[in-house]
């Protein structure tokens, strides 16, 4: 997969900074490429549901936001977005360990961005399957 440019890198880990939802549930941003993101979070029993498993919400976000990092990936300077749809598809229950969420775009347009993320278990198992479509706001 192609790399982005130390200056896209940059400028991609500066935006994730900004982000304080990230760092509250602890998400780490682990590489990007063009049109990619990986990221990554270890699982803490305040962010599992009654169940004991991790809690939708969090599965949700992390197919979220690493589509959007991926996305980042491609987008000119000045450019930003904004999700339009989300679907997600839970696959198998996730109780411990690192989750990982792997985002690629699966096409950019003009106007919209079409991407995909997969969430996989500590072993590597499909937990779960996203899907989503984000607007380009130009401002």
């Amino acid at each position: 997969m192609p790399q982005p440019s130390d200056e896209r890198e940059a400028l991609l880990r500066e935006r994730f900074s900004k982000v304080n939802f990230l760092s509250f549930i602890g998400v780490n941003l682990e590489s990007s490429g063009e049109g990619f993101c990986r990221m990554s979070l270890d699982i803490r029993p305040e962010l599992k549901q009654g169940q004991g498993v991790l809690h939708g919400g969090v599965t949700a976000a992390l197919v979220d936001t690493s589509i959007a990092f991926a996305i980042a990936t491609l987008l000119e300077p000045g450019l930003e977005t904004t999700t339009v749809e989300l679907k997600l598809n839970y696959l198998l229950p996730i109780r411990e360990g690192r989750v990982i969420a792997e985002a690629r775009v699966i096409r950019k347009g003009r106007n919209l961005v079409v991407s995909e993320a997969d969430i996989l278990d500590q072993d590597g198992r499909l937990a779960a399957k996203g899907m989503a479509t984000y607007m380009i706001l130009r401002r």
